[in-house]
């Protein structure tokens, strides 16, 4: 059908301008269909899970896997791929982590991040914090779930220990149930002087764990250390799959996978001209 088409009509495209040939361009369509993906929606996402793969030196099913997990688990939409594929890249590239990493953090944090309304970006950003204090990957992800979880429903030891430390209800969650400013919180449990045993206290030992690594962060490296990641990413990440890619591509490996990929375009034209 005409959808079908165009699908086809994508890969070719995709297999002339991309590092990738056709039929792999078409593998990971693939790999989309199966994620759940509609051939619509596959078309929307599909370029920039190619860059996703060329910037994160990814096989595409992997790319694929990671870019449907993370818009899955944020609640984003196909349409929101780009995004997704620019933030993971950007976090990648200034933060001791990699893309697969950052898949593995979001994994467990986005469902928490979303309920807690913090978006993809500030969750980016502490993931990247974390990841540069050596919680990576699903270390990174618990730590940040577990911080979110235990704001949001604080026990009583630890509704004890933030009075004590000045914290009122409202200033850690608003009349909708979401957290107002997660990194706020963060900054004032710094500036409060919370002790280790603190942090423990409000979020449990493991979860403890990461915050008190990000509170650490804070005492040594400024004040605004949290807020400026957050920024970076906020601001800094658009395009950045697209570039890292093309960065990726510069070299023998990259010229030859372009002349692969040229390669198979002209086997297609020669396959449609009748000639074998």
């Amino acid at each position: 059908g005409e959808v079908g088409l165009g699908v086809g009509e994508k890969a070719r495209e995709l297999g002339k301008s991309t590092q990738f040939s056709a039929s792999e361009v078409a593998d990971g369509m693939g790999f989309l269909a199966q994620a759940g993906f509609e051939s619509d929606q596959i078309l929307t996402s599909v370029e920039s899970t190619l860059q996703l793969a060329a910037a994160g030196q990814l096989g595409l099913a992997e790319a694929s896997d990671i870019a449907s997990n993370v818009l899955t688990g944020f609640g984003l939409q196909a349409e929101d791929t780009a995004r997704v594929a620019d933030i993971l890249a950007h976090t990648a590239s200034r933060a001791n982590t990699n893309v697969q990493q950052l898949g593995d953090a979001f994994k467990f944090a986005g469902p928490a991040a979303v309920g807690a309304g913090i978006a993809i970006e500030e969750a980016a950003g502490l993931v990247g914090v974390l990841s540069d204090a050596g919680l990576q990957g699903e270390q990174a992800g618990t730590a940040l779930r577990g911080a979110i979880v235990g704001l949001l429903k604080p026990s009583a030891e630890a509704q004890k220990t933030l009075a004590r430390l000045g914290f009122a209800r409202s200033d850690i969650v608003n009349d909708d149930g979401k957290i107002t400013d997660f990194v706020g919180v963060l900054e004032k449990l710094s500036a409060a002087g919370a002790t280790t045993e603190d942090v423990f206290r409000i979020f449990g030992q493991r979860p403890g764990t990461g915050v008190q690594a990000l509170l650490t962060q804070l005492d040594t490296k400024g004040a605004d250390v949290l807020r400026d990641r957050v920024a970076d990413v906020d601001l800094g990440s658009t395009g950045r799959a697209a570039e890292i890619a093309e960065t990726q591509m510069r070299g023998l490996g990259g010229a030859l996978k372009t002349l692969r990929s040229r390669f198979e375009e002209l086997q297609l034209r020669i396959g449609e001209a009748g000639l074998t």
